[in-house]
């Protein structure tokens, strides 16, 4: 049986830029759980994935491996970081590239004091032309198995559109021994065949979806040319699902509907793990919240330590 990839991203294209580069001294654990210094190597790359479209791949590894090894995979990403050309530097162009990773949930609270559910794509593996074994063209694409947490019926701001709203749990990873695992919970979107999604799937189901990253406009000024700003937003559109591999029933218990998917050793959705996985994205929100209290705090301070004079006076 091929293996299963319950969490997968692909984007390909050519660079456009490469920035934020940093290497920032951390603490890692051991199989033991003895503490050692460590290095998380990151940066971010942009990629054309088609016409007026691009995708921002978040890069990450550490210096050395749990088991105080050194990381070949530290060093292909550093090498990379060093040596990939990109259409801001290089009039001719940027490198072909194709990374292949996961979705990873981005949660916070913004200024107002309210939870964004957002998304990150973490790449694993970034081939460039020279040594990838596929051909690269342009093209993004998500597919993943998720429990479906909510689902809601909207309409689009602007033109009315409707569509369904479809907040998921994807894992994130498994422990080996599966004894611990957690999981992000994304947005995601669908606009066609409303109706045999309602029939198909319900809340508490797991099932296969693809889909792309998908943009389009939410206001506009009402101006012409040059005059008419135009905002736009960006979200996880659900294009095509499988049947459900797995359901909740009304007494809480799971019922396996595909026994080659649940009995897979990363299948993330079993009882044990989903409760595991419940509780380390509620204290993942917590951490989220004490983190916005904690600089709202700062701000306060801040703003009371500022000194007026006569000369901030205009009158």
């Amino acid at each position: 049986m091929a293996k299963i990839k319950f969490n997968e991203v692909v984007i390909s294209g050519e660079v456009l830029d490469l920035f934020n580069p940093r290497i920032t001294p951390i603490k890692s654990k051991d199989a033991d759980g003895v503490e050692f210094d460590n290095e998380m190597l990151s940066y971010q790359i942009q990629v054309e994935t088609g016409k007026d479209e691009s995708k921002v791949v978040d890069i990450n590894s550490r210096k050395f491996n749990f088991d105080g090894t050194p990381s070949q995979d530290y060093m292909r990403k550093k090498t990379l970081g060093n040596d990939l050309e990109t259409r801001a530097e290089n009039e001719e162009g940027g490198e072909l590239v194709r990374c292949t990773g996961s979705l990873i949930g981005n949660v916070y609270y913004n200024k107002e004091g309210e939870l964004v559910q957002g998304y990150r794509i973490d790449c694993q593996f970034c081939n460039r032309k020279s040594d990838s074994k596929f051909n690269i063209y342009k093209t993004q694409n998500w597919k993943a198995y998720a429990l479906i947490k909510e689902i809601v019926e909207m309409e689009d701001s602007l033109n009315g559109q409707p569509y369904l709203l479809v907040t998921l749990a994807i894992n994130k990873w498994v422990k080996k021994d599966r004894t611990n695992a957690a999981w992000s919970i994304v947005k995601a979107r669908t606009y066609d065949n409303i109706e045999v999604f309602k029939k198909m799937y319900k809340v508490g189901d797991v099932a296969f979806f693809k889909g792309k990253f998908s943009s389009h406009m939410v206001e506009e000024t009402g101006a012409f040319g040059e005059c008419n700003t135009r905002k736009t937003e960006s979200f996880l559109e659900i294009k095509g699902g499988k049947p459900p591999v797995q359901e909740t029933l009304e007494n809480g218990e799971f019922s396996v509907l595909d026994k080659e998917i649940c009995s897979d050793e990363k299948y993330p959705f079993t009882k044990e793990l989903v409760e595991i996985q419940e509780k380390a994205y509620e204290e993942e929100l917590a951490r989220a919240k004490e983190k916005w209290v904690k600089k709202q705090e700062e701000e306060v301070n801040t703003s009371s330590q500022m000194e007026i004079t006569d000369d901030d006076i205009p009158f």
